[in-house]
Protein backbone atom coordinates (compact mmCIF):
# COMPACT_ATOMS: atom_id res chain seq x y z
CA UNK A 1 0.00 0.00 0.00
CA UNK A 2 1.28 3.74 -1.04
CA UNK A 3 0.22 6.95 0.84
CA UNK A 4 0.84 10.06 -0.39
CA UNK A 5 5.14 10.49 0.13
CA UNK A 6 5.27 7.40 2.24
CA UNK A 7 6.11 3.90 0.59
CA UNK A 8 4.96 0.90 3.04
CA UNK A 9 4.81 -2.51 1.92
CA UNK A 10 1.47 -4.43 2.57
CA UNK A 11 3.07 -6.85 4.31
CA UNK A 12 4.10 -4.08 6.77
CA UNK A 13 0.50 -3.45 7.68
CA UNK A 14 0.16 -6.89 9.87
CA UNK A 15 2.14 -5.34 12.21
CA UNK A 16 1.52 -1.81 13.78
CA UNK A 17 4.65 -2.00 16.23
CA UNK A 18 7.36 -3.07 13.91
CA UNK A 19 5.83 -0.26 11.43
CA UNK A 20 5.85 2.59 13.81
CA UNK A 21 9.90 1.40 14.73
CA UNK A 22 10.26 1.28 10.94
CA UNK A 23 9.04 4.81 10.44
CA UNK A 24 10.84 6.17 13.47
CA UNK A 25 14.05 4.94 11.87
CA UNK A 26 14.46 5.27 8.90
CA UNK A 27 11.75 8.55 8.28
CA UNK A 28 8.09 7.95 6.59
CA UNK A 29 9.73 9.44 2.94
CA UNK A 30 11.12 7.56 0.66
CA UNK A 31 14.26 10.06 0.59
CA UNK A 32 14.73 10.04 4.61
CA UNK A 33 16.08 6.41 4.88
CA UNK A 34 18.56 6.96 2.25
CA UNK A 35 19.70 11.03 4.11
CA UNK A 36 19.72 8.70 7.81
CA UNK A 37 22.24 6.24 6.25
CA UNK A 38 24.56 8.88 4.48
CA UNK A 39 24.37 10.99 8.04
CA UNK A 40 25.27 7.47 9.73
CA UNK A 41 28.27 6.78 7.24
CA UNK A 42 29.74 10.77 7.94
CA UNK A 43 29.18 9.74 11.74
CA UNK A 44 31.20 6.71 11.08
CA UNK A 45 33.80 8.87 9.43
CA UNK A 46 33.70 11.10 12.27
CA UNK A 47 35.01 8.69 14.45
CA UNK A 48 37.91 7.34 12.38
CA UNK A 49 41.97 7.98 14.44
CA UNK A 50 42.45 10.77 11.80
CA UNK A 51 40.41 13.00 13.15
CA UNK A 52 41.56 12.82 16.71
CA UNK A 53 44.99 14.85 15.78
CA UNK A 54 45.01 17.00 18.63
CA UNK A 55 45.93 15.70 22.11
CA UNK A 56 43.92 15.34 25.69
CA UNK A 57 40.36 14.28 26.06
CA UNK A 58 38.58 16.50 26.12
CA UNK A 59 39.26 17.14 22.18
CA UNK A 60 38.38 13.31 21.67
CA UNK A 61 35.16 14.56 23.62
CA UNK A 62 34.84 16.95 21.00
CA UNK A 63 35.09 14.64 17.93
CA UNK A 64 32.78 12.08 19.78
CA UNK A 65 30.14 14.43 20.14
CA UNK A 66 29.96 16.10 16.73
CA UNK A 67 29.99 13.07 15.11
CA UNK A 68 26.94 11.66 17.43
CA UNK A 69 25.21 15.50 16.49
CA UNK A 70 25.81 14.28 12.60
CA UNK A 71 23.74 11.54 13.25
CA UNK A 72 21.10 12.80 15.36
CA UNK A 73 20.95 15.83 12.46
CA UNK A 74 18.85 13.46 10.65
CA UNK A 75 16.34 13.14 13.21
CA UNK A 76 16.55 16.79 14.79
CA UNK A 77 18.13 19.00 12.65
CA UNK A 78 16.72 22.17 14.92
CA UNK A 79 17.46 21.14 17.95
CA UNK A 80 21.15 19.91 16.18
CA UNK A 81 21.65 23.14 14.32
CA UNK A 82 21.87 25.11 17.77
CA UNK A 83 24.05 22.63 19.54
CA UNK A 84 26.90 22.42 16.75
CA UNK A 85 26.65 26.37 16.38
CA UNK A 86 27.75 26.13 20.05
CA UNK A 87 29.71 23.80 19.77
CA UNK A 88 31.54 25.15 16.91
CA UNK A 89 31.65 28.60 18.83
CA UNK A 90 33.20 26.55 21.92
CA UNK A 91 35.55 24.41 19.58
CA UNK A 92 37.30 27.37 18.21
CA UNK A 93 38.07 29.13 21.63
CA UNK A 94 39.34 26.14 22.99
CA UNK A 95 41.32 24.94 19.60
CA UNK A 96 41.83 27.81 17.31
CA UNK A 97 43.57 25.28 15.04
CA UNK A 98 41.12 23.02 14.65
CA UNK A 99 39.26 22.69 11.22
CA UNK A 100 35.74 22.64 12.70
CA UNK A 101 34.28 19.31 13.57
CA UNK A 102 30.89 20.39 14.55
CA UNK A 103 30.94 21.71 10.70
CA UNK A 104 30.15 18.34 9.75
CA UNK A 105 26.40 18.46 12.02
CA UNK A 106 25.57 21.64 10.66
CA UNK A 107 25.92 20.43 7.43
CA UNK A 108 23.83 17.41 7.84
CA UNK A 109 21.29 19.41 9.89
CA UNK A 110 20.89 22.22 7.54
CA UNK A 111 20.32 19.65 4.49
CA UNK A 112 17.72 17.87 6.76
CA UNK A 113 15.61 20.64 6.86
CA UNK A 114 15.94 21.54 3.01
CA UNK A 115 14.17 18.34 2.58
CA UNK A 116 11.91 19.06 5.03
CA UNK A 117 11.11 22.39 4.07
CA UNK A 118 11.82 23.81 7.38
CA UNK A 119 13.30 27.12 6.28
CA UNK A 120 13.57 28.74 9.44
CA UNK A 121 16.07 25.95 10.97
CA UNK A 122 17.77 26.17 7.44
CA UNK A 123 17.98 29.88 7.89
CA UNK A 124 19.46 29.28 11.60
CA UNK A 125 22.08 26.80 10.56
CA UNK A 126 23.56 29.31 7.65
CA UNK A 127 23.48 32.01 10.32
CA UNK A 128 25.68 29.40 12.87
CA UNK A 129 27.62 28.12 10.38
CA UNK A 130 28.19 32.49 9.14
CA UNK A 131 28.93 33.58 12.76
CA UNK A 132 31.16 30.48 13.29
CA UNK A 133 33.10 31.03 10.13
CA UNK A 134 33.41 34.94 10.97
CA UNK A 135 34.93 33.69 14.43
CA UNK A 136 37.08 31.42 12.97
CA UNK A 137 38.23 33.65 10.27
CA UNK A 138 39.58 36.58 12.99
CA UNK A 139 40.24 34.13 15.35
CA UNK A 140 42.79 31.70 13.16
CA UNK A 141 46.39 31.25 15.40
CA UNK A 142 48.82 30.55 11.71
CA UNK A 143 49.47 33.56 10.16
CA UNK A 144 50.56 31.29 6.77
CA UNK A 145 47.54 29.86 6.23
CA UNK A 146 43.60 30.81 5.63
CA UNK A 147 41.26 28.90 7.59
CA UNK A 148 39.41 26.43 5.33
CA UNK A 149 36.34 29.56 5.02
CA UNK A 150 36.13 29.26 1.80
CA UNK A 151 36.06 25.11 1.92
CA UNK A 152 33.18 25.40 4.48
CA UNK A 153 31.02 27.29 2.22
CA UNK A 154 32.07 25.26 -0.83
CA UNK A 155 31.07 21.97 0.84
CA UNK A 156 27.94 23.97 2.38
CA UNK A 157 26.68 25.29 -0.94
CA UNK A 158 26.87 21.44 -2.54
CA UNK A 159 25.14 19.73 0.24
CA UNK A 160 22.46 21.82 0.25
CA UNK A 161 22.34 21.41 -3.28
CA UNK A 162 21.92 18.01 -3.16
CA UNK A 163 19.03 18.16 -0.49
CA UNK A 164 17.42 20.45 -3.05
CA UNK A 165 17.39 17.76 -5.79
CA UNK A 166 15.94 15.36 -2.67
CA UNK A 167 12.91 17.50 -2.06
CA UNK A 168 12.10 18.22 -5.65
CA UNK A 169 12.00 14.25 -6.24
CA UNK A 170 9.88 13.99 -3.50
CA UNK A 171 7.72 16.80 -4.17
CA UNK A 172 7.45 14.60 -7.85
CA UNK A 173 6.84 11.64 -6.07
CA UNK A 174 4.02 12.96 -4.23
CA UNK A 175 1.96 14.19 -7.02
CA UNK A 176 2.59 11.08 -8.91
CA UNK A 177 1.25 9.24 -6.22
CA UNK A 178 -1.61 11.81 -5.44
CA UNK A 179 -2.67 11.46 -9.24
CA UNK A 180 -2.30 7.93 -8.82
CA UNK A 181 -4.71 7.63 -5.66
CA UNK A 182 -7.07 10.39 -7.68
CA UNK A 183 -6.79 8.18 -10.78
CA UNK A 184 -8.11 4.89 -8.35
CA UNK A 185 -10.52 7.04 -6.41
CA UNK A 186 -12.11 8.07 -9.43
CA UNK A 187 -12.30 4.36 -11.46
CA UNK A 188 -13.95 3.08 -7.90
CA UNK A 189 -16.42 5.79 -7.82
CA UNK A 190 -17.37 5.49 -11.80
CA UNK A 191 -17.32 1.25 -11.63
CA UNK A 192 -19.86 2.15 -8.26
CA UNK A 193 -21.81 4.18 -10.71
CA UNK A 194 -22.17 1.66 -13.37
CA UNK A 195 -23.01 -1.62 -10.94
CA UNK A 196 -25.55 0.57 -8.91
CA UNK A 197 -27.20 1.37 -12.31
CA UNK A 198 -27.20 -2.90 -13.65
CA UNK A 199 -28.88 -3.15 -9.97
CA UNK A 200 -31.03 -0.40 -10.84
CA UNK A 201 -32.21 -1.74 -14.21
CA UNK A 202 -32.10 -5.39 -12.72
CA UNK A 203 -34.80 -4.57 -10.14
CA UNK A 204 -37.20 -2.84 -12.95
CA UNK A 205 -36.67 -5.82 -14.87
CA UNK A 206 -37.50 -8.75 -12.51
CA UNK A 207 -39.92 -6.32 -10.47
CA UNK A 208 -41.83 -5.48 -13.56
CA UNK A 209 -42.04 -9.14 -14.18
CA UNK A 210 -43.37 -10.06 -10.49
CA UNK A 211 -46.04 -7.38 -10.62
CA UNK A 212 -47.06 -9.09 -13.78
CA UNK A 213 -47.06 -12.02 -12.33
CA UNK A 214 -49.20 -11.01 -9.28
CA UNK A 215 -51.76 -9.46 -11.80
CA UNK A 216 -52.31 -13.04 -13.32
CA UNK A 217 -52.76 -14.70 -10.18
CA UNK A 218 -55.00 -11.97 -9.27
CA UNK A 219 -56.66 -12.50 -12.86
CA UNK A 220 -57.09 -16.48 -12.22
CA UNK A 221 -58.30 -16.06 -8.61
CA UNK A 222 -61.20 -14.29 -9.60
CA UNK A 223 -62.07 -15.89 -12.60
CA UNK A 224 -64.92 -18.50 -12.54
CA UNK A 225 -63.81 -20.14 -15.14
CA UNK A 226 -60.54 -20.64 -13.71
CA UNK A 227 -59.01 -24.52 -13.54
CA UNK A 228 -56.34 -23.80 -10.70
CA UNK A 229 -57.04 -24.73 -7.57
CA UNK A 230 -56.95 -21.75 -4.78
CA UNK A 231 -54.17 -23.39 -2.67
CA UNK A 232 -51.87 -23.48 -5.58
CA UNK A 233 -52.84 -19.56 -6.33
CA UNK A 234 -52.62 -18.51 -3.06
CA UNK A 235 -48.94 -20.50 -2.77
CA UNK A 236 -47.63 -18.29 -5.95
CA UNK A 237 -48.88 -14.79 -4.25
CA UNK A 238 -47.00 -15.47 -1.04
CA UNK A 239 -44.03 -17.10 -3.38
CA UNK A 240 -44.69 -13.96 -5.23
CA UNK A 241 -45.17 -11.49 -2.57
CA UNK A 242 -41.49 -13.01 -0.96
CA UNK A 243 -39.86 -12.43 -3.90
CA UNK A 244 -41.24 -8.90 -4.09
CA UNK A 245 -39.73 -8.41 -0.43
CA UNK A 246 -35.94 -10.09 -0.80
CA UNK A 247 -36.01 -7.85 -3.92
CA UNK A 248 -36.40 -4.58 -2.48
CA UNK A 249 -34.00 -6.06 0.09
CA UNK A 250 -30.98 -6.65 -1.92
CA UNK A 251 -31.30 -3.27 -3.51
CA UNK A 252 -31.50 -1.73 -0.42
CA UNK A 253 -28.10 -3.62 0.90
CA UNK A 254 -26.78 -2.64 -2.71
CA UNK A 255 -27.28 1.07 -2.19
CA UNK A 256 -25.82 1.00 1.21
CA UNK A 257 -28.68 1.81 2.72
CA UNK A 258 -29.27 -1.20 5.08
CA UNK A 259 -26.82 -3.37 6.21
CA UNK A 260 -27.37 -6.48 8.29
CA UNK A 261 -26.42 -4.72 11.11
CA UNK A 262 -28.46 -1.87 10.76
CA UNK A 263 -31.48 -1.03 13.43
CA UNK A 264 -35.37 -0.93 11.95
CA UNK A 265 -37.86 -1.29 13.72
CA UNK A 266 -39.85 -4.35 14.29
CA UNK A 267 -42.84 -3.08 14.38
CA UNK A 268 -43.17 -1.44 11.20
CA UNK A 269 -41.26 -4.19 9.23
CA UNK A 270 -44.35 -6.94 10.59
CA UNK A 271 -46.93 -4.73 9.76
CA UNK A 272 -45.75 -4.66 6.39
CA UNK A 273 -44.93 -7.95 5.95
CA UNK A 274 -48.40 -9.40 7.57
CA UNK A 275 -50.40 -6.88 4.87
CA UNK A 276 -48.27 -8.09 2.45
CA UNK A 277 -49.41 -11.92 3.40
CA UNK A 278 -53.23 -10.86 3.81
CA UNK A 279 -53.66 -8.73 0.23
CA UNK A 280 -51.78 -12.04 -1.35
CA UNK A 281 -53.76 -14.43 0.29
CA UNK A 282 -56.88 -12.52 -0.51
CA UNK A 283 -55.96 -12.47 -4.06
CA UNK A 284 -56.10 -15.88 -4.17
CA UNK A 285 -59.11 -15.63 -2.18
CA UNK A 286 -58.47 -16.43 1.15
CA UNK A 287 -59.23 -14.18 4.41
CA UNK A 288 -56.17 -14.81 6.95
CA UNK A 289 -57.22 -13.00 10.39
CA UNK A 290 -54.34 -11.36 11.83
CA UNK A 291 -53.49 -9.39 14.92
CA UNK A 292 -50.28 -7.57 15.97
CA UNK A 293 -49.94 -6.24 19.56
CA UNK A 294 -45.94 -5.41 19.70
CA UNK A 295 -44.87 -2.19 20.69
CA UNK A 296 -42.10 -0.14 18.73
CA UNK A 297 -38.52 -1.63 19.09
CA UNK A 298 -35.52 -1.51 17.01
CA UNK A 299 -33.53 -4.30 16.07
CA UNK A 300 -31.25 -5.60 13.82
CA UNK A 301 -32.04 -5.58 10.10
CA UNK A 302 -31.11 -9.60 10.11
CA UNK A 303 -33.55 -10.22 12.67
CA UNK A 304 -36.50 -8.89 11.47
CA UNK A 305 -35.67 -10.47 7.46
CA UNK A 306 -35.69 -13.80 9.52
CA UNK A 307 -39.24 -12.94 10.98
CA UNK A 308 -40.57 -11.82 8.09
CA UNK A 309 -39.18 -14.78 6.00
CA UNK A 310 -40.93 -17.35 9.13
CA UNK A 311 -44.40 -15.45 9.14
CA UNK A 312 -44.27 -16.47 5.17
CA UNK A 313 -43.43 -19.99 5.80
CA UNK A 314 -45.72 -19.81 8.49
CA UNK A 315 -48.65 -18.50 6.19
CA UNK A 316 -47.63 -21.23 3.04
CA UNK A 317 -47.54 -23.83 6.58
CA UNK A 318 -51.24 -23.03 6.51
CA UNK A 319 -51.97 -22.76 2.88
CA UNK A 320 -50.91 -26.56 1.89
CA UNK A 321 -52.49 -28.32 5.42
CA UNK A 322 -55.30 -26.37 6.39
CA UNK A 323 -58.70 -27.52 6.38
CA UNK A 324 -59.88 -24.02 5.69
CA UNK A 325 -57.20 -21.60 5.55
CA UNK A 326 -60.38 -18.80 5.59
CA UNK A 327 -60.58 -19.42 9.54
CA UNK A 328 -56.88 -19.35 9.71
CA UNK A 329 -55.40 -16.52 12.49
CA UNK A 330 -52.19 -15.07 13.11
CA UNK A 331 -50.49 -13.61 15.78
CA UNK A 332 -47.99 -11.39 17.04
CA UNK A 333 -47.26 -10.51 20.18
CA UNK A 334 -44.14 -10.19 23.32
CA UNK A 335 -43.99 -11.79 26.67
CA UNK A 336 -41.23 -12.01 29.33
CA UNK A 337 -39.60 -15.06 29.29
CA UNK A 338 -36.24 -16.78 30.99
CA UNK A 339 -34.02 -14.89 28.86
CA UNK A 340 -35.75 -11.31 28.85
CA UNK A 341 -38.30 -10.04 26.30
CA UNK A 342 -39.63 -12.69 23.36
CA UNK A 343 -41.35 -12.43 20.21
CA UNK A 344 -44.43 -14.86 19.79
CA UNK A 345 -45.81 -15.51 16.47
CA UNK A 346 -48.81 -17.70 16.55
CA UNK A 347 -50.93 -19.41 14.04
CA UNK A 348 -53.95 -21.23 14.27
CA UNK A 349 -55.96 -23.29 11.81
CA UNK A 350 -58.40 -25.80 10.85
CA UNK A 351 -56.43 -29.24 10.72
CA UNK A 352 -57.12 -30.64 7.02
CA UNK A 353 -58.51 -34.31 7.28
CA UNK A 354 -56.54 -35.69 4.49
CA UNK A 355 -53.32 -35.33 5.90
CA UNK A 356 -51.88 -36.89 9.16
CA UNK A 357 -50.44 -33.88 12.04
CA UNK A 358 -47.42 -33.65 11.36
CA UNK A 359 -44.22 -32.31 13.28
CA UNK A 360 -43.35 -28.94 13.49
CA UNK A 361 -42.07 -27.37 10.02
CA UNK A 362 -38.58 -28.52 9.72
CA UNK A 363 -37.96 -24.94 7.96
CA UNK A 364 -39.50 -22.86 10.27
CA UNK A 365 -37.83 -24.57 13.62
CA UNK A 366 -34.42 -24.96 11.75
CA UNK A 367 -34.49 -20.72 11.18
CA UNK A 368 -36.21 -20.29 14.96
CA UNK A 369 -33.27 -22.34 16.43
CA UNK A 370 -31.11 -20.40 14.85
CA UNK A 371 -31.93 -17.08 16.49
CA UNK A 372 -32.00 -19.08 19.79
CA UNK A 373 -35.84 -19.79 19.82
CA UNK A 374 -37.80 -23.01 19.41
CA UNK A 375 -40.98 -23.61 17.03
CA UNK A 376 -43.61 -26.31 18.17
CA UNK A 377 -46.72 -27.64 16.63
CA UNK A 378 -49.81 -28.90 18.57
CA UNK A 379 -53.51 -30.35 17.72
CA UNK A 380 -56.58 -29.74 19.96
CA UNK A 381 -59.59 -30.88 19.12
CA UNK A 382 -59.76 -30.33 15.16
CA UNK A 383 -57.34 -27.42 14.97
CA UNK A 384 -53.32 -26.72 14.76
CA UNK A 385 -51.10 -24.51 16.52
CA UNK A 386 -47.97 -23.46 15.69
CA UNK A 387 -45.96 -21.26 18.13
CA UNK A 388 -42.83 -19.64 17.10
CA UNK A 389 -40.59 -17.93 20.35
CA UNK A 390 -37.74 -15.92 19.71
CA UNK A 391 -35.69 -13.78 22.03
CA UNK A 392 -35.35 -10.16 21.71
CA UNK A 393 -31.80 -9.44 21.25
CA UNK A 394 -31.60 -5.35 22.25
CA UNK A 395 -29.46 -3.42 19.89
CA UNK A 396 -26.52 -1.27 21.43
CA UNK A 397 -27.54 2.02 19.22
CA UNK A 398 -30.66 1.97 20.82
CA UNK A 399 -30.32 0.71 24.45
CA UNK A 400 -33.27 3.04 25.99
CA UNK A 401 -35.49 2.71 23.54
CA UNK A 402 -35.45 -1.63 23.43
CA UNK A 403 -37.92 -3.00 25.58
CA UNK A 404 -35.58 -6.37 25.54
CA UNK A 405 -34.21 -5.81 29.10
Amino acid sequence: MTFIGTLELPGELEDSRAMRWRRRVFGPRLIDGPVRGIALFLMVLSLLPTNFNQPGPLYAATVVASAVLTLLGAWFPGAVALASTVGFLGEILLFPASLGNFFLPLIVSGAVAMVHQRWSVLTGATAGLGLATMIQTFSWPDPTTDPPVLVDWAIWLFAIALAGGALLLQTHLNRAVAHATDSAVEAERQLERIRLQHAADTHDTVSNALMTQKAIITVLAGSPQSTVDRQILGELALVNSRAQLGLRQLLARIHGARSSASPVDLLREIERTVLTIRSSTEAAGYTIHSTVSIADMPVSASFAEEVQLILFELMTNILKHSGSPDRATLEVSTTSGAHGRELILATSNPASPRDDLPAAPWSIEHRARRLDGACTMAQRGHWVHVRVTLPLKCQPDHPEAHPCR
